[in-house]
């Protein structure tokens, strides 16, 4: 049984079919990789990617990120489907799968899970676990779960890019992407 669509998944921008799009997700009217161009993000304080912002621009790619939401997302800790804040007493969940766990860093204490999808509300991703195809077959496939981090340690990953960008990239890399690498958690039902 599908879920009632959340009031924050209505607001959003929807596809030409009528399918509501996640914040995160980038459409194509916002360029490619030669597209971007770097400035400083006051998210991070140091140089970093940006695209065109031109959400709602073209079609939607619901397989990949926007560079500069999913930064603001994960440190603002915004949903990553409605966009809005989690707020400070509820921790937010994240999709614990193959594509979302790309990677582990290692702390004193070990390796731990380093994620690359941003924070999500409950009624959110349960709404978008029922809908979407890709989290449908990746809960078919038993690669997802939901966690509630208790510890969590930001970290930024940096990079080049080919094209225009590529001399400058290479000789001072960006920041791309912030993961959360998750110290503590729990499983959420």
């Amino acid at each position: 049984m599908k879920p009632s669509e959340p009031e924050a998944v209505r607001a959003l921008l929807h596809d030409a079919r009528g399918r509501p799009v996640p914040f995160i997700n980038i459409w194509s009217g916002e360029g490619s990789e030669t597209d971007w161009h770097i400035r400083t993000d006051p998210l991070v304080g140091r140089l970093a990617f940006f695209t065109p912002h031109r959400p709602g621009s073209g079609e939607p790619d619901f397989t990949k990120q926007n560079i500069q939401r999913q930064r603001k997302c994960m440190v603002r800790r915004l949903c990553q489907v409605c966009g809005q804040a989690i707020p400070p007493r509820d921790a937010g969940l994240l999709v614990m799968s193959s594509i979302s766990v790309a990677t582990h860093e290692v702390y004193e204490h070990g390796p731990v899970p380093l994620f690359s999808e941003p924070w999500c509300h409950p009624e959110c991703i349960t709404y978008a676990a029922a809908i979407c195809p890709g989290l449908r077959r990746r809960q078919n496939q038993h690669d997802f779960s939901l966690i509630r981090p208790r510890r969590v340690s930001l970290i930024e990953s940096r990079g080049w890019v080919e094209g225009p960008l590529e001399r400058y990239t290479k000789k001072e890399q960006p920041t791309m992407w912030v993961k959360a690498a998750v110290l503590e958690w729990e499983q959420w039902a």
